[in-house]
């Protein structure tokens, strides 16, 4: 008896797990930068915001996909 898998579903969640992990990778360098150069801590509110609009996108074109 041979199982199928959905191969379909494999590229985009890699997508969404690559898109994961370079958000946070972003999120850390600019946290990194930030304490560096000593700025106001309420920049990250907007940029909090765009990030999360930005996951929005990205959920809505990978649930449209399919």
């Amino acid at each position: 008896m041979e199982v199928e898998t959905n191969k379909h579903l494999l590229p985009s969640y890699f997508k969404i797990i690559s898109f994961v992990i370079t958000g946070l990778s972003l999120i850390s360098a600019i946290i990194s930068f930030n304490e560096q150069l000593n700025l106001d801590p309420n920049i990250f509110l907007p940029l909090g915001k765009y990030f999360f609009l930005l996951a929005l996108a990205v959920f809505f074109i990978f649930k449209r996909k399919k």
